[in-house]
C-alpha cells in the first residue's frame, strides 16, 4: 500500500460516518451469521425443517466480518460514542470528525475482505501516545487539589513548576500527590518563559497545559482515549 494510500485512509479513526458505515457492515454480517442462508440453501416448504430464507428485500452485507463480532462491535461502538462526544465540542472539528469523505464507500468497497479487515483492526487499536499534564503554581494552596484531582486518568506524568509559593501548596502536593513531579523556578514576571520550561521538562508525546485554578470538566480517561486515538 502506498504511503499517500495509508495516510489517507488512517484518516479514517477519527471520522464518525466511517464507523458509523462499519457498525451497520457488522452488525449485519452479525444477523446473517446467526441466520445463514446461501443461494442453495433449502427454502421453505422444501420438506427440511427448520429451513430459514433471507427474507425479502434484506440486503446481503458485501463482506462477512466476523473475527470476534461481539467484541468487535463493542469496540466501535465506544469509538461512535467519543467521536460523537468530541465533535459536539467544537464546530470547527465537525468537518473532520462529522462528515464523510468524499468516495470514502467506493474505496472501502475496493479494499476487499482481508484490506477491509486489516485496516478496521489498525485503526481501532489504542495508541501509544503519552500525555504529560503541566502547571505552574504560587501560592495555589486553595485550589490546587481541585485541579489536580480533576485530571486522574488523563496524563502519564504530571509536572508543577513552582514560582516560590511560601503557603503550603508544595507540602500538599507532596502529602496527597507522590506521583505529581515537582520542579522549582525563580519568578521573572515572564509567564511565557515559565511555559515554555515546563514544555522542556515534559516528555509526553502530547503536552496539556492547566492553570492551578482552572480544572478539567468531564472524564479525563475520555480525553486520553480521543488523543490516543489520533496519536
Amino acid at each position: 500500500m502506498a504511503n499517500e494510500e495509508r495516510d489517507r485512509l488512517e484518516g479514517y479513526r477519527y471520522n464518525l460516518p466511517f464507523f458509523e458505515h462499519l457498525h451497520k457492515e457488522l452488525q449485519n454480517a452479525a444477523g446473517m451469521s446467526r441466520n445463514p442462508a446461501g443461494e442453495d440453501a433449502p427454502g421453505e416448504g422444501d420438506g427440511h425443517p427448520g429451513a430459514e430464507t433471507v427474507p425479502s428485500g434484506t440486503a446481503r452485507p458485501e463482506r462477512m466480518l466476523n473475527p470476534h463480532t461481539d467484541n468487535l462491535l463493542r469496540r466501535i461502538e465506544e469509538r461512535i460514542a467519543l467521536l460523537d462526544k468530541v465533535r459536539e465540542c467544537s464546530d470547527d472539528l465537525v468537518p473532520l470528525i462529522g462528515e464523510e469523505p468524499p468516495g470514502m464507500r467506493e474505496e472501502l468497497a475496493a479494499l476487499g475482505e482481508s484490506g477491509y479487515g486489516n485496516l478496521t483492526e489498525t485503526l481501532l487499536r489504542p495508541g501509544r501516545a503519552t500525555i504529560s499534564v503541566v502547571i505552574p503554581v504560587l501560592n495555589e494552596e486553595r485550589c490546587i487539589t481541585r485541579c489536580l484531582d480533576s485530571i486522574r486518568g488523563l496524563a502519564d506524568e504530571i509536572i508543577v513548576l513552582d514560582t516560590g509559593s511560601t503557603d503550603g501548596t508544595v507540602d500538599l502536593i507532596r502529602g496527597d500527590y507522590p506521583h505529581v513531579r515537582i520542579e522549582f523556578a525563580e519568578w521573572q514576571d515572564d509567564f511565557a518563559g515559565i511555559r515554555n520550561r515546563l514544555n522542556d521538562l515534559a516528555a509526553g508525546d502530547w503536552i496539556f497545559q492547566l492553570d492551578a485554578d482552572e480544572a478539567l470538566i468531564g472524564d479525563g480517561a475520555e480525553l486520553r482515549a480521543f488523543l490516543q486515538s489520533v496519536r
